[in-house]
């Protein structure tokens, strides 16, 4: 349904046309129908009408005004104008301020008006159709653009005989413009990066485009970023004479910014590592031998900006201490002490932090406990665990630094630690309160209301269930909502207004908050995506 307004002072004309006139058959939905223009001007901006049909001659702003204010905050407004002047000059301001229609009151009627209406809600739709595919094709272009860096770093890195001069030629036929002379390369790296992909319900494309356009403002002309993929890119900054005294400062400066806009808006933690100054034709060089040491940030924090080393691993054997960290474990698993069973663990890993063994020896050892570990618990009839040894396998493996590794580890042991009734009750209250708001995404939603529906306190259930899901109860609602929200963007014609409407949101602004808080896009932008 699209919007309409009605404005005229006439009241008898503003009642004919509220009662007579079929809307819905026109597939009009009638916002209101106003006799003081200044009351129909605060309520347009509040919520602004597609279509509105108003007469010219009112006290206060006249209708030519109300058309003009509206037309400033919504160019694409279509205007019908319903009066009883005759005069040339009304009709050509009327089509200075780009008026679709205009009739003269003594013809009006049901059978006049009607036929205009339907042609001008024909000419909506249309117009909405030119700017949804306008901005799938803008959505389009900026994901191909990703796409396009994507390949000129694979090209860079793998070409057999590869020239810097043809390679910055082909960067600019290709549209991307490299930074000329001495560069500075910097490591990006997304941390937690499989976490972070779970908390935002993102795919990984989704992600990488919101990734890149982030990055991509942040730089401005000042660099260029290329992705190798989802977790991992290169920013080459230019290196001109200014830079050569404190090129690391200067780098770091602009670095941060970029972090802080990527955690502000994509809820996103990442790291940086700078290269030294390189001129073009070593770039190559400079980039393969970063990206080819890839577990070099494993024992770093999250958040981390720092002048890009090797690191040498410890060449020690982690398994030579494998049977006593084992047996530590499993004894601390079955006397049921949860403290005790963190305590080892951490001693463990400050045992691994100081030796720095090699990552890829740290996530075998891990994983080898963890999967012998399960094999006990399978034996204590009164622990709980959802993880199979698959998806330990693949948790672990997608760690990316060792205190990743290591809140993992922890978390999985508070969740072994819970006796398996609760657990059941704890799953079992968690699936209602999500049933609950898949029956409810078109009202609005309250932690109260859902905890009132269980017979909790509201307090104890937001815990549990976030105790339970890692996730907020109000970022779930949310989240779901903004979920179906992009459904309906994607499958139906309906305007941005109806879809907050109907997902329970009252205030437009609001939802348009929180999409962008989701998506990190305003539904305007994401319409169209498939």
């Amino acid at each position: 349904m699209h919007k309409v307004m009605l404005v005229d002072d006439d009241i008898p004309v503003l009642d004919y046309l509220e009662k007579m006139l079929p809307w819905e058959e026109l597939g009009l939905q009638l916002l209101g129908g106003y006799d003081e223009s200044e009351e129909a001007l605060v309520a347009a901006l509040e919520q602004m009408p597609d279509l509105l049909i108003t007469d010219i001659g009112m006290p206060g702003i006249d209708g030519l005004e109300l058309v003009k204010r509206l037309k400033e905050k919504s160019p694409m407004l279509q205007v019908l104008i319903i009066s009883c002047h005759n005069e040339f000059n009304y009709a050509q301001q009327a089509l200075k301020l780009n008026v679709h229609e205009y009739i003269l009151k003594e013809t009006l009627s049901v059978e006049s008006i009607a036929p205009i209406l339907e042609k001008m809600v024909q000419e909506i739709e249309h117009e909405k159709a030119v700017i949804s595919q306008t901005e799938r094709l803008k959505k389009f272009e900026s994901e191909h653009r990703s796409v396009i860096k994507e390949k000129l770093l694979h090209n860079m890195l793998h070409t057999p005989l590869w020239n810097y001069e043809d390679w910055l030629r082909y960067c600019v036929q290709q549209g991307v413009s490299i930074p000329q002379g001495a560069i500075i390369p910097v490591l990006c790296r997304v941390d937690r990066y499989a976490d972070t992909i779970a908390g935002l319900r993102l795919s990984d494309e989704t992600y990488s485009f919101a990734f890149d356009n982030i990055v991509s403002e942040g730089l401005g002309s000042s660099g260029m970023y290329l992705p190798l993929d989802s977790k991992l890119g290169v920013i080459l900054f230019s290196a001109d004479a200014s830079l050569n005294i404190n090129a690391f400062e200067t780098v770091r400066d602009q670095v941060k910014v970029i972090q802080s806009e990527l955690m502000k808006y994509l809820k996103t933690s990442s790291s940086y590592y700078i290269g030294q100054r390189t001129m073009g034709a070593q770039l190559r060089s400079a980039v393969s031998s970063m990206l080819a040491r890839k577990d070099t940030p494993f024992y770093d924090r999250d958040m981390t900006i720092a002048v890009y080393r090797e690191v040498a691993f410890s060449i020690e054997d982690l398994f030579a201490h494998y049977a006593e960290a084992e047996q530590e474990l499993k004894r601390e698993l079955v006397s049921g002490s949860k403290d005790e069973l963190k305590e080892i663990l951490s001693r463990w890993f400050g045992l691994i932090m100081e030796k720095h063994y090699q990552p890829s020896a740290v996530k075998e050892w891990v994983l080898k406990l963890m999967l012998d570990l399960l094999i006990k618990l399978r034996t204590l009839n009164h622990y709980s665990s959802t993880y199979s040894e698959e998806v330990i396998h693949q948790k672990i493996l997608n760690v990316d630094s060792i205190y990743q590794l290591q809140d993992w580890l922890l978390a999985y042991i508070e969740q072994i630690s819970l006796p398996q009734s609760d657990q059941l009750m704890f799953n079992s209250l968690i699936v209602k309160a999500q049933n609950y708001v898949a029956k409810h995404l078109n009202e609005k939603i309250s932690t109260e209301e859902v905890a009132k529906h269980l017979h909790l306190n509201p307090n104890y259930f937001s815990r549990m269930y976030k105790q339970g899901t890692g996730e907020g109860f109000i970022r779930y609602v949310t989240r779901i909502k903004m979920e179906e929200a992009c459904r309906l963007l994607d499958t139906t014609t309906k305007s941005i207004e109806e879809i907050a409407d109907q997902l329970g949101y009252e205030n437009k602004s609001y939802f348009n908050k929180c999409f962008k808080a989701i998506l990190n896009v305003p539904p305007v932008e994401y319409r169209g995506q498939k």
